[in-house]
């Protein structure tokens, strides 16, 4: 029978070998520190960790060796840089801690590499990339024919500010646009599932300029949208059935699977996949 390490002692065990891993892996020089002569140890000191971090040795030690203290995001990511970590070892290192790692800069760049590319060419359903605000990244042909991401904004006299920096975003697309709304049969379910893994997916960019702008301007325009805000629930990225109307297509039924395509989180692929055989037929001949 297996136990469940309700006091988090093997993930501070496994806390305490992953930072003496880390530390054993950095050379003085590495650090920007003289070699000096001969070390007892291989890679940085305890001591020396420690003031690169700017904190206490003792303290330092004492989250080496696993002992039950809650260090502050600030002082975990300033380790993690003495540490030399990539996104991912600093991403492990937070979540040994219970804490979510910081955003990086470099996790807002999206690249659409060529195994998605293909794979979007393939796929026999609607695919479509956006990242943590909905800002579409990427899509297939099917997804565009679905959602025509490229039109459905205003142009020229009737293209307000908010227009102009949303219009390539689904969230403000769906609140937005009289024909997205159409497009769902069961709006208001849809609407607040979709509000609700936004609000979860974004806890950790609330202080972000572009997610206040876009927060401010969906508030601003549509009512629907702030009341489902403000209810404050809260999804997970999750699957779900629903039932669409499209010009094209006409009544279709897709199962819509959402996955992240890496740790960071700072891209969500969407799935529109077919859910029963009449809406495979409406989809065949589009490809």
């Amino acid at each position: 029978m297996q136990t469940i390490d309700t006091n988090g002692v093997a993930r501070r065990r496994e806390l305490s070998e992953f930072l003496k891993a880390r530390r054993a892996a950095i050379s003085p020089q590495m650090a920007g520190l003289p070699s000096g002569g001969r070390r007892l140890v291989s890679g940085l000191r305890r001591e020396e960790v420690a003031a690169l971090a700017g904190v206490g040795v003792s303290w330092y030690s004492w989250l080496e060796q696993g002992r039950p203290i809650h260090p502050s995001p600030e002082l975990l990511a300033r380790i993690a840089g003495v540490l030399q970590l990539d996104a991912a070892d600093e991403a492990y290192l937070f979540s040994l801690v219970g804490q979510h790692p910081p955003l990086r800069a470099a996790e807002t760049v999206f690249s659409l590499t060529p195994g998605l590319a293909e794979l979007l060419e393939i796929s026999p359903c609607p695919i479509y990339l956006h990242d943590s605000l909905g800002e579409v990244l990427a899509c297939n042909h099917l997804a565009e024919r679905l959602y025509d991401f490229g039109r459905s904004h205003p142009t020229g006299a009737e293209q307000g500010m908010e227009d102009a920096e949303f219009h390539n975003n689904t969230l403000w697309q769906t609140f937005t646009r009289p024909e997205r709304r159409d497009l769902y049969v069961d709006f208001d379910q849809t609407a607040r599932r979709v509000v609700a893994m936004f609000r979860l997916h974004n806890a950790r960019a609330t202080d972000t300029d572009r997610f206040d702008r876009l927060l401010a301007a969906l508030c601003k325009r549509s009512p629907e949208f702030k009341r489902l805000w403000e209810a404050r629930e809260n999804e997970v990225l999750s699957t779900f059935d629903m039932r669409l109307r499209h010009v094209d297509f006409g009544d279709i039924v897709v199962n819509s699977v959402r996955l992240r395509l890496d740790t960071t989180g700072s891209a969500i692929a969407v799935f529109q996949v077919p859910a029963n055989a009449a809406t495979r037929a409406a989809f065949a001949p589009a490809r």
